[in-house]
């Protein structure tokens, strides 16, 4: 077909190729615009999770104000108000913005219910049937909306325009080349832009002024807590999440330790690079997110948007129900609890551990009736304390009922029970101060577990000492280390024998023991402060009143012209033959 004559089935055929593809291509659109349909409605059951898992948490919060009369929680579902306020902005706003993109693209927009619910772009969901629709052509809405923190549920099945980009790019302040880079800020994409940044930095000061209040109401001596507060460093650039976390360290410090977490996770949910690479040169994030994207899936990336704030929002009101508390039984304070089944256990035998979570409200304390055993003081952090003598040998059963108050008032008892064995006296004496594995070095762990074989250490290299079986420890980075020793019992069976930590430390420097040297100068020698370890020192270089030297030998030129008697600073490079770590040491010698 290039250029030479063809015989009309040829063109034909060469015609029939053209259409072919032509239908292919806009099947594959086709395909890609449906797509979209779908991921709006599983971002939609996203944001309706989110806005329920966050309004769970503030009515556990309300609950506990107005049942158990709790202050805290009064003061904080204030805050909780004013977050849901704020929030319904965000989310209107972006509401606002997908009506815009629907009547610039001429789309019929209705609210449907009933039997119309199903091919109308906007679902009137139970408990907002009495929606009603304002298509004002500057700022669109719904009126009569009782819950306006969460988004409008939309079925783009019905969008006509799937394809159409130029109105959208329009409504977001994009339709030219150069605003791709710098947007038109009164359009909606800028809007929505400025706006969750500003709520990004409201929400993590309202988590401030939360604990503020907390920690002003838990003061006994009267005196104000620190008052802590947010200022947002408006990260634009970053290419991690430590990035992120760097760029906040600075802000981080004026907000509550225990909220840092929370703040910077906050923060992330709500954060996107500003600018972006797209074919060859930086764009803004609205002009590479919304340039030529069609109608659906500019809605689709505004509910995405709506879908963060949501997230963010449950995350911040989680945490405030966490300082108050919340739910039948109210508590707010959670520990771990783990409960052998036998206090006392042989070696190699096979034992079981119960876990579980407890979980009590510091201002109601559980009431036990023990049956044996005499109650110590008065119950604090949720727990009894009992106190028991034990006989020359055997058991003892613990037993009796807790109860704790309910919201209602009432209380409920529940029985406990467990047993401690008694075994004869018998004990041993450890240094945990000297529990020590030195850094970089190959620390010899010697284990003794009787009968139990195949012992093995985690993250030990198996090796012999002294005819024993042992293991090389080698830690690599300081702080603490756990060593975990298992085996095989007389049956068979793995079993864990114990788990012991131990704190990794630099190992202790090197010093300069040699004393005194001659005018005519001689040899170094560099050993371990205290001879604590078996370790050997090669001195690769060093100077002594000026003079640069190699090796461990100061020349005859460096104190020839010095006084007999005299000291003289020597400072050295020294290796350590163990560990192949170098590093410099300070010391001095007296001529003579």
């Amino acid at each position: 077909m290039a250029g030479g004559k063809e015989t009309p089935r040829q063109k034909m055929i060469g015609m029939m190729y053209l259409v072919l593809t032509a239908l292919l291509a806009l099947n594959v659109a086709k395909t890609i615009l449906d797509a979209f349909v779908a991921i709006e409605e599983n971002i939609q059951m996203g944001n309706i999770n989110e806005y329920g898992r966050g309004t769970e948490k503030a009515a556990m919060i309300s609950e506990k104000w107005k049942v158990d009369k709790s202050l805290k929680a009064k003061e904080i579902f204030e805050i909780v108000n004013k977050i849901d306020d704020e929030t319904a902005k965000q989310i209107q706003l972006i509401d606002q913005t997908k009506l815009l993109v629907l009547m610039a693209c001429k789309e019929e927009i209705k609210l449907g219910k009933g039997e119309e619910r199903d091919r109308s772009l906007i679902v009137l969901d139970k408990g907002r049937e009495g929606m009603k629709l304002n298509l004002d052509p500057v700022k669109p809405s719904v009126t009569n909306n009782p819950k306006p923190a969460l988004p409008l549920r939309m079925k783009l099945e019905w969008v006509a325009g799937k394809d159409k980009y130029d109105d959208p790019m329009r409504v977001m302040g994009i339709s030219k080349s150069e605003q791709l880079i710098s947007p038109d800020p009164s359009g909606q994409g800028m809007k929505i832009w400025n706006s969750m940044i500003k709520y990004r930095e409201f929400l993590i000061n309202s988590l401030c002024e939360a604990s503020t209040i907390i920690e002003n109401m838990d003061h006994d001596s009267g005196v104000v807590a620190k008052k802590y507060s947010f200022k947002d460093p408006l990260i634009k650039e970053f290419e991690t999440k430590e990035d992120v976390l760097k760029g906040l360290k600075k802000a981080l410090l004026s907000v509550r330790s225990s909220d840092m977490t929370t703040a910077s996770e906050v923060y992330l949910a709500l954060l996107k690079k500003e600018m972006v690479e797209h074919e060859g040169k930086e764009i803004h994030w609205i002009g590479k997110t919304f340039d030529h994207a069609p109608s659906v899936a500019v809605l689709a990336s505004l509910s995405s948007l709506q879908k963060d704030i949501l997230a963010a929002r449950a995350l911040l009101i989680a945490n405030l129900q966490e300082k108050v508390g919340g739910g039948d039984y109210s508590f707010n304070q959670v520990m771990g609890v783990a409960t052998p089944d036998n206090m006392i256990v042989t070696s190699g035998e096979d034992f079981f551990v119960t876990v579980s979570m407890a979980a009590f409200d510091s201002e109601k304390q559980p009431i036990v009736k023990p049956n044996g055993g005499e109650l110590v003081g008065k119950p604090a952090n949720g727990k009894a304390r009992l106190k028991f003598h034990a006989p020359a040998s055997g058991k003892v059963e613990i037993k009796g009922t807790v109860s704790i108050e309910k919201k209602s008032g009432g209380y409920e008892d529940r029985e406990y029970f467990t047993e401690v064995a008694v075994a004869p006296k018998s004990g041993a004496l450890e240094l945990p101060e000297v529990n020590v594995l030195y850094l970089n070095y190959d620390n010899i762990i010697v284990p003794s577990a009787p009968g139990v074989t195949d012992l093995n250490l985690a993250g030990g290299r198996a090796t012999t000492y002294n005819g024993k079986k042992a293991f090389i420890v080698k830690p690599t980075a300081p702080g603490k280390k756990n060593l975990t020793l298992t085996g095989k019992g007389s049956d068979g069976k793995s079993v864990t024998i114990g788990s012991w930590e131990y704190k990794v430390k630099e190992m202790p420097p090197p010093i300069l023991v040699t004393t005194t040297i001659s005018r005519a100068g001689g040899r170094l020698n560099v050993a371990m402060a205290g001879g604590v370890l078996n370790v050997t020192y090669t001195i690769i270089s060093g100077k002594c009143e000026d003079v640069s030297f190699q090796g461990g030998v100061i020349p005859a030129g460096a104190v020839s012209k010095v006084r007999p008697g005299k000291q003289v600073g020597v400072i050295l490079m020294v290796k350590n033959n163990k560990t192949g770590i170098t590093s410099p040491i300070r010391g001095s010698v007296t001529v003579q």
